[in-house]
């Protein structure tokens, strides 16, 4: 357990660490767990075959060679040139795919462009502000942007999202073209579109990541709680699964309990620090106590992210609940839904402020309950 959160907490920090020295610019921290990767810097490439799964976090983000599982991707520059065979998650300021992906691909970016020697065997989600699809895909594709372009080929439908919408001459569309916008898709002589033009109903709602210049897609939340959640959730699943069990458990069955021990945390620890604050003397252990209490935060999200995405899976798929690639996917959809959740009037803030706040009494409850002896051999 211990190695376990050495593990993330070398890489959650190594990004700051390394930002802040005078390490070179190509510096990266790597560790390995079993067959799957977790690189962490400001440039982090992986360039050999990857076992397992694939995690990479940083400032340039380079994969070019093969990925046996899936690829956890995030950085201001994701550059994704290998192999993958399974699925393909990748988040960044820019993206660009020109690898492979055996399933399914989920790219989300302020500029996120598919190569034509991209190939994906299942189907290809894209959100961001400029989208560019020049690749192959045999399942549906589905994209959500400001400006959209697809000219590559589409083995079944084609959902569309956007402000402007160009389908150029070399685009070949197999099902149909079901599209959301104000204007009519742009459509270039030569392309082929097998199963016609749907309107759907509603408006197209633009991207919304912050403010001034800088833009997201609104349902995903903010990119960096969501990315920073789906990241470390990741590593917590795959390094600590037991743990994560564990506060699952207690966040669901004993939640009166967590929700109790978590507001009086959320209320206490504050206080305390600004007690300490006062005195010269109490200044370090103030500070520490800051310091813990915004870690005691992230942890107690994630815990709760997961509670949430254990809950669905032990209620409606009890055969997967175990499954660890399942609880990756359930914790997906569990922060897509609570970024969703956060953007509802009145009620948004108050769920997803109760969800933290279980999340990090359970964390607290679990931690200092005693553990019950391990079973003699």
């Amino acid at each position: 357990m211990l190695r376990s959160l050495s593990v993330l907490v070398l890489l959650a920090v190594a990004p700051l660490a390394l930002a802040d020295s005078d390490a070179p610019d190509d510096a990266s921290i790597e560790h390995s767990v079993g067959g799957d990767r977790f690189a962490a810097g400001r440039a982090v490439s992986l360039g050999g075959t990857v076992g397992g799964d694939a995690f990479a976090v940083g400032g340039q983000v380079t994969v070019d060679g093969p990925v046996a599982g899936d690829a956890f991707l995030a950085g201001a520059h994701v550059a994704m040139g290998g192999a993958v065979e399974r699925g393909l998650f990748a988040a960044g300021a820019l993206v660009v795919v020109s690898g492979h992906v055996k399933h399914d691909a989920h790219l989300v970016g302020g500029t996120v462009e598919v190569t034509p020697a991209g190939r994906f065997a299942g189907t290809l989600r894209m959100a961001g502000r400029t989208l560019s699809m020049a690749g192959i895909t045999d399942g549906n594709l589905q994209m959500t942007g400001r400006d959209v372009t697809v000219s590559g080929g589409v083995g079944g439908d084609a959902e569309i999202s956007a402000a402007h919408i160009e389908i150029g001459p070399s685009a070949r569309i197999a099902g149909k073209l079901r599209y959301r916008s104000d204007r009519e898709p742009a459509i270039a002589a030569g392309a082929q579109i097998g199963g016609g033009l749907e309107r759907l109903p509603g408006t197209y709602r633009p991207w919304t990541w912050g403010e001034g210049s800088h833009h997201g897609v609104d349902g995903f939340g903010r990119s960096t709680w969501l990315g920073g959640g789906f990241v470390f959730g990741v590593l917590l699943l795959l390094l600590a699964p037991g743990f994560l069990s564990g506060t699952s458990r207690i966040a669901a069955t004993e939640w009166p309990l967590s929700l109790g021990v978590g507001m009086a945390l959320l209320v206490a620890v504050p206080f305390v620090a600004v007690l300490l604050l006062i005195t010269l003397i109490g200044i370090p252990v103030a500070l520490l106590t800051i310091a813990l209490y915004a870690l005691l935060l992230l942890l107690g999200h994630i815990v709760a992210v997961v509670a949430v995405g254990d809950y669905a899976l032990g209620r409606w798929w009890p055969a997967r609940a175990t499954r660890t690639g399942w609880r990756v996917l359930a914790l997906l959809v569990a922060l897509v839904a609570l970024a969703v959740a956060r953007r509802l009037p009145l009620v948004g803030g108050l769920v997803t402020l109760l969800v933290l706040i279980t999340g990090v009494g359970a964390l607290c409850v679990y931690v200092v309950r005693p553990k019950p002896p391990a079973a003699a051999a």
